[in-house]
């Protein structure tokens, strides 16, 4: 590209953020969560996982008896479009 062009494109999810992952949806018992916790759809948070690692979920549904929770990213499975221009180079 030279300064002043502009450039469409796309990325498709397996060259961005990975394909939507049924194996990544989970339900926790709702007694599992400190009831001080105040849970909504959508809210993200961070469980630690079995040696040390950590995962950030969102919670997609909520019950009386249960929390499902889900582990992909936000942008999986979707294609994401850019629209550059080349401004200048240094």
């Amino acid at each position: 590209m030279h300064p002043g062009e502009s450039k469409k494109f796309k990325v498709s999810p397996d060259k961005a953020f990975g394909h939507y992952r049924k194996e990544l949806i989970f339900e926790m018992d709702r007694k599992d969560i400190p009831a001080e916790f105040k849970l909504e759809i959508g809210q993200q948070f961070q469980i630690n996982l079995t040696h040390g690692l950590s995962n950030i979920v969102r919670v997609a549904r909520i019950s009386e008896m249960n929390i499902t929770l889900d582990a992909n990213h936000p942008l999986a499975g979707k294609d994401l479009f850019f629209d550059i221009k080349l401004i200048e180079i240094m």
